[in-house]
């Protein structure tokens, strides 16, 4: 029978493997994108013999836990953002992708639907609103469900529509988050 290690975090408990080589290989799969194969033989070249399999159980574990945590160093957005929807092919068939980033480029959100639609464009921004808080303003498109999801979470009183200091929703036609993304590469 083996003995607890002294000074483990209980999150690895009664895991096989040290801690540090676990967080490394989920960290770099989930920053990097490599194969379970390439962790295996970063792994190896660390002296530490682990299957791929074994890399893909720990993702499937521990990714949701990490997310959790690092979203207390997650950067702070700006109060200005911009969103829009556009469409892009993932897996061979075309999605919606709603996104919104603030006036120095930096990603608020983004969403996937199959629908571009009132109900995509609400669930879209109550996801933003949830994890950012209120912006000073939001400059949207000239597609119509957005300004009316706005319009309606609005009269719901989910975010300050009205009141003291209310956030100001714009319109401007030509205007997209497009210019302010990064390129989008999806595989």
């Amino acid at each position: 029978m083996r003995k607890r290690q002294q000074g483990r975090n209980p999150l690895f408990y009664k895991r096989w493997f040290p801690d540090d080589v676990i967080i490394l290989c989920v960290r770099r799969y989930l920053r990097f994108r490599l194969s379970y194969r390439d962790l295996s033989s970063i792994a190896a070249e660390m002296g530490v013999a682990v299957a791929p399999s074994t890399i893909l159980r720990w993702v499937i574990r521990y990714a949701e836990e990490f997310a959790r945590r690092w979203e207390d160093f997650e950067l702070v957005v700006g109060g200005s953002w911009r969103a829009d929807e556009t469409y892009i092919k993932v897996n061979g068939g075309w999605v919606y992708l709603y996104r919104a980033v603030d006036e120095r480029g930096r990603t608020v959100a983004s969403y996937l639907s199959r629908s571009r639609d009132l109900p995509a464009a609400r669930i879209f921004f109550r996801k933003a609103l949830k994890r950012h808080g209120q912006p000073r303003s939001i400059t949207l498109d000239a597609f119509e469900p957005s300004h009316a999801a706005l319009r309606r979470m609005g009269m719901r009183n989910e975010f300050n529509f009205r009141g003291p200091n209310p956030v100001t929703i714009r319109s401007c036609k030509y205007s997209s988050a497009v210019t302010q993304i990064r390129p989008l590469t999806v595989t």
